[in-house]
């Protein structure tokens, strides 16, 4: 099992972590949001999967990125 493998495994294992399917309309949405914020496609879709399931808070280590969004807090940087 490779390095990544084992973190991801972590992470999953937290039951307080629900892991979101990806819809064809958070593509349509994502889209959308790369022109508005200025993100590339990855972080658009993921922005409208965290809109969809009504999150406003957000931890992540790239805040250079949904920092751009105003409605969004980021919590870890």
């Amino acid at each position: 099992m490779a390095f990544g493998d084992a973190v991801l495994e972590k992470i999953l294992s937290y039951e307080s972590i629900e892991v979101a399917p990806v819809e064809a309309d958070d593509l349509l949405v994502g889209a959308t949001y790369m022109a508005q914020y200025g993100l590339d496609f990855n972080d658009a879709v993921n922005l409208a999967i965290l809109e969809r399931g009504r999150v406003s808070g957000v931890y992540t280590n790239d805040g250079r990125h949904l920092g751009r969004v105003e409605q969004f807090v980021t919590v870890f940087e």
